[in-house]
């Protein structure tokens, strides 16, 4: 009996005798058949994988700018603005009657609630800083965060940054309109008609609390050392904040709507300023409309005039 040698039993050892050869195809036919449907790709060309490139480290800053912007149509900014249209209402109510009328310093909830609405006046100037804006110019909307902070700083627009002081950020709810005009499908008719309308009713707030905060800023005495102001001649100055400021603002509206009934006296030099200034503003929100209306009808003339000479 031929002895076996080392080479065969290194091959049975290893299984690479005929009947594992065999049965090793016979199970390797379905990887065969597998890879003959998924041909390898062609040399020289690498075979692309779902693993994402990560950038390197260097890059990193430049991909945070690129990418860290704010969708002026997006739910969250939709939903920012309706927060920021209340704290503007609510600053450009709150704010005047406190400086008229709320005569104390103490740390309450109002100062802390006031804080929180400065805080979040911050924090959406920080949100205008990454918020795209429409380039007429070029006809798209600007992502670029460099291009935004750019157009934010420029010089038009550094007095956004004053609207954190107080009332001046109020004049901020016109852009927010404007945002809102754009994306609903409101007529221009109901917006000016509504703004209008807001816009004397903040007026003759603000008129009211000038005209009660009048008497704590600018008061004269008498030969007794006592006030001389229109409440001590009224008999309110020792009545509550309500009191003043319904009395207040009854005033300012019969002389917006120039009804002036005169049951309010006029004492001192400083009060007779404001009241001029309430006439003035009354005559000019009833004559806006008449204004307006003959500034039209000089624009239809001039285009018809050229309108003729270029035919």
């Amino acid at each position: 009996m031929e002895q076996p040698t080392m080479r065969l039993i290194m091959r049975k050892a290893s299984g690479d005798d005929e009947d594992s050869q065999l049965s090793r195809s016979s199970t390797d036919t379905p990887l065969m058949t597998r890879r003959a449907m998924n041909p390898p790709p062609p040399h020289g060309r690498r075979q692309a994988t779902c693993q994402p490139k990560v950038p390197s480290r260097k890059y990193w800053p430049d991909l945070v700018l690129a990418s860290a912007h704010l969708k002026a149509t997006s739910k969250f900014r939709w939903f920012w603005d309706i927060y920021t249209m209340l704290l503007l209402c609510y600053t450009a109510v709150a704010v005047p009657f406190e400086i008229a009328f709320v005569q104390q310093d103490d740390v309450d909830a109002l100062f802390i609630f006031d804080r929180c609405v400065d805080l979040s006046f911050c924090i959406d100037m920080v949100f205008n800083f990454i918020t795209p804006y429409w380039d007429p110019h070029a006809n798209a909307m600007v992502e670029e965060l460099p291009l935004i902070i750019k157009q934010y700083l420029t010089i038009f627009r550094i007095l956004r940054i004053l609207r954190v002081i107080k009332l001046v950020r109020v004049f901020r709810a016109s852009r927010i309109f404007s945002r809102w005009q754009a994306q609903l499908n409101i007529p221009m008719a109901i917006f000016k008609l509504a703004g209008h309308l807001a816009t004397i009713l903040l007026l003759a707030h603000w008129l009211g609390c000038l005209w009660g905060g009048v008497v704590h800023f600018e008061y004269h005495t008498d030969a007794q050392g006592n006030k001389l102001s229109w409440m001590s001649v009224y008999g309110i100055d020792n009545k509550g904040m309500q009191t003043q400021y319904v009395t207040s603002l009854y005033w300012a509206v019969v002389t917006i709507l120039t009804i002036g009934y005169g049951d309010i006296p006029v004492v001192t030099l400083e009060e007779k300023g404001i009241a001029i200034v309430c006439m003035i503003a009354g005559c000019g929100t009833y004559s806006f409309g008449t204004v307006l209306m003959i500034l039209l009808r000089l624009l239809n003339d001039t285009t018809k005039m050229r309108m003729r000479f270029l035919i």
